[in-house]
């Protein structure tokens, strides 16, 4: 007779959860203090941290934009005042190369320069002096009045310290030997283009107030 062999395949041992757990939970787990004890020497644990810097302009306020305005007319004011007042009472004034200054060799064409871009100062300070005052009379409520009075304004200023530049540049090329000049007349152009144009990106940028 031929023999029938049966193929019987063993019971599937079913574990529960609770064992894996208890399992895992014999073995022995090392914590990294423990594991730092073992080790023979200290090793330096740095952290990296992404040092970000943010470069952040600082922006000048309405009313700031409206006072730079203001005081720069002010002081082209008193400075022709002052002018007018020593040539109309005919005070000697000392002979220095500063208070007293040469008079420059300009050539016909650069003479017309220095008067046209000098008469353009004087008029577009006007309405400089006009809005940042009326800006800074307005109460604060009015934001969106004030915000236009002051581009206005610094709009104003802008144009008129470019020709005040100009003017400069005249005679500094005029007299290039006079370094006194240079720097007091060229400093002075400098920090006044530089202070509008940071009111007027500080407008832009800022908004109203």
């Amino acid at each position: 007779m031929d023999e029938i062999i049966i193929d019987v395949r063993a019971p599937l041992v079913v574990r529960s959860s609770m064992d894996k757990k208890k399992k895992k939970a014999s073995l022995p787990m090392l914590m990294v203090e423990e594991v730092f004890k073992w080790v023979p020497f200290q090793l330096p644990v740095t952290s990296f941290k992404k040092n970000k810097f943010r470069f952040q302009m600082p922006l000048l306020k309405v009313q700031a934009v409206l006072a730079w305005a203001l005081i720069t007319a002010f002081s082209l004011a008193v400075t022709w005042c002052f002018l007018s007042a020593i040539e109309f009472a005919n005070v000697p004034i000392p002979c220095s190369p500063i208070l007293q200054p040469q008079p420059l060799d300009l050539t016909p064409a650069q003479e017309v320069e220095v008067v046209s871009f000098w008469e353009g100062y004087q008029w577009f300070t006007v309405p400089q002096a006009a809005t940042a005052t009326v800006g800074l009379l307005l109460p604060r409520h009015r934001a969106g009045s004030r915000w236009t009075l002051a581009f206005v304004a610094i709009v104003s200023a802008a144009v008129a310290h470019y020709m005040q530049s100009r003017s400069v540049l005249v005679f500094i090329a005029a007299d290039p030997e006079d370094i006194s000049f240079i720097i007091m007349a060229g400093g002075c152009a400098v920090l006044f283009v530089g202070g509008d144009l940071l009111s007027i990106l500080s407008l832009l940028i800022g908004g109203t107030e």
